[in-house]
């Protein structure tokens, strides 16, 4: 029986750390011993700024709320869903009372401090409020309700003079001098703040509207970056649709394996593209003569869409390497049912892609490009003539078991990550070595190779600039936030690497050779391209 076929069927749970720091639910066969973990399910449950708890599958990219928006003032309410930027209300600000008053419009910083004047309007019941001017009378006696009002809650409740506050989104009364304090409270954190008695947001009470106006500012900046965000994604939507018909058309010439044993991997293709290419028709048929020409396609999908087609065109490049450098046989056959496999788990997530799942895939398209550049060189008449008629014995035999253990650990079923990827580089730079003249890896190879690594930084994005040199010239990769934040120590020459803060330490270069970036991530020579703008 064939031991793929056994590991397959393993249904022991996988149980390890996914990226996004939750513990993946599949089973050891369907994850493929945790090489391509299945997606994650896991519910967000993560507060948003907004105050809604965000019910999306798995928390490593939550998409805008899509609740109603909670804002709303004296003038009118926000219609939008939340994750879109509010209005600001263009209206008179109603603030005032008869100590004060504020002359600006409803959605700007109120120019005004809170009235601390007792209410002087009387109750029903004939007593005097226990609020303060202006505001709202919070629906509680000093007198009538004694035991209700003085009930020790914050500390401050049975004082004679104690002013209460009334929170008009819930309709509880709370203490003045305790809500100020509570109010105060994590004023760094981006998020509404809520009523300490029953956690509903605050929002209508104008003593504190002016923080409840800078809170909202900021999650509107929120906001207003996430829509960015997506429309530079959706932006090249056209070209990836242009790309993507232009794809189909020529399946049969870019597909590595031979479509008439992998026929269900067209049939995955067809699956996912012909909607699209249909709604694409439609569209040039609609607006032949406009250019801008829509075609509606969520946000998820887009950026799906944009990694099948990078992984597509980078196994068609593989397929000529295969096809003209790489003897016919058994492993040939191998290589190629490897990529055929990674297109297969593309295309049939190819609508909502993980982050997870992108980073597996791309490290076993690392995998896949060591395994290509490797018998590539044992397939060439060059090799074969150094190795026979060129070493001695004795590094021949060298040789042969550095081959060996590389062919093992590509061929193995454990996951292949970035330590793994440098202890095949190294070996092959042994292998260098010792047969002089033989170049295992070509700059387009290893571009390759390293392009598909450079997919586990924020947002599943491909950046430029995480690759980078010590001081002595020796390789290595900035991974989490793409930025160093911590020193470590190169793993050749054992001298400081990484930094702090986003702060390199001195003597670390790019390495332009990797991916053909110009300068460091977070390297003012870098940051410099947020400042200028395309005409």
């Amino acid at each position: 029986m064939d031991s793929e076929y056994v590991l397959d069927k393993c249904s022991e749970p996988c149980l390890q750390k996914l990226n996004c720091n939750d513990i993946c639910r599949g089973t050891c066969g369907k994850c493929k011993q945790g090489r391509l973990h299945i997606p994650c399910s896991e519910i967000c449950n993560k507060i948003n700024p907004c105050n809604h708890i965000c019910k999306f599958p798995c928390k490593e990219r939550c998409p805008p709320c899509n609740n109603k928006c909670l804002y709303s003032c004296i003038h009118s309410k926000c219609t939008n869903i939340c994750g879109k930027p509010c209005v600001p209300c263009k209206e008179k600000c109603s603030w005032k009372c008869r100590h004060l008053c504020c002359t600006v419009k409803c959605g700007e910083i109120c120019n005004r401090m809170p009235c601390y004047e007792p209410c002087d309007l009387i109750l029903e019941c004939k007593h005097n409020c226990i609020g303060f001017c202006g505001e709202p009378c919070p629906p509680l006696c000093r007198i009538c309700q004694k035991d209700e009002v003085t009930t020790i809650i914050f500390g401050n409740e049975d004082e004679p003079g104690a002013r209460f506050v009334y929170l008009e989104d819930c309709g509880h009364s709370v203490e003045s001098e305790a809500l100020e304090q509570w109010m105060n409270q994590n004023d760094k954190e981006i998020v509404l703040k809520q009523c300490p008695l029953c956690r509903t947001p605050i929002l209508k009470t104008l003593r504190f509207m002016n923080r409840v106006k800078v809170i909202l500012k900021d999650i509107a900046e929120i906001k207003e970056k996430q829509y960015k965000e997506q429309f530079v994604i959706s932006s090249n939507k056209i070209e990836m649709l242009q790309s993507l018909k232009s794809l189909s058309d020529n399946f049969k010439s870019i597909f590595i394996g031979d479509l008439r044993k992998f026929q269900h991997i067209k049939d995955l293709w067809d699956m996912f593209c012909k909607p699209l290419n249909k709604q694409f028709q439609i569209s040039q048929k609609t607006h032949k003569n406009n250019r801008n020409r829509t075609v509606h396609i969520p946000i998820k999908e887009i950026e799906s869409l944009d990694f099948v087609i990078n992984l597509f065109k980078s196994t068609s490049k593989y397929k000529q390497i295969i096809n003209e450098d790489i003897d016919d046989g058994p492993m040939k056959q191998t290589i190629i049912n490897h990529f055929v496999w990674l297109l297969s788990v593309t295309f049939t997530y190819a609508k909502e892609l993980s982050n997870q799942q992108k980073f597996d895939i791309n490290m076993e398209m690392a995998r896949g490009g060591r395994i290509v550049s490797l018998y590539k060189i044992l397939s060439s008449v060059e090799y074969k003539m150094k190795v026979q008629m060129n070493i001695d014995s004795t590094n021949k035999n060298e040789v042969k078991d550095l081959i060996d253990n590389m062919i093992d650990m590509l061929i193995s079923c454990k996951v292949y990550n970035l330590n793994r990827d440098k202890e095949i580089e190294n070996r092959m730079e042994l292998i260098e070595q010792k047969i002089d003249g033989i170049a295992f890896i070509s700059d387009e190879e290893r571009k390759m190779i390293h392009k598909a690594m450079s997919v586990n930084f924020p947002g599943g994005i491909r950046a430029q600039g995480h690759w980078c040199k010590c001081q002595n010239g020796h390789i290595y990769c900035i991974t989490e936030c793409g930025g160093p934040m911590e020193e470590s120590v190169c793993p050749e020459c054992k001298v400081k690497i990484g930094g702090r803060n986003h702060r390199y330490v001195s003597g670390v270069t790019v390495a332009s050779e990797m991916d053909g970036a110009r300068s460091l991530a977070w390297s003012s020579a870098n940051n410099i391209g947020d400042y200028i703008f395309d005409d």
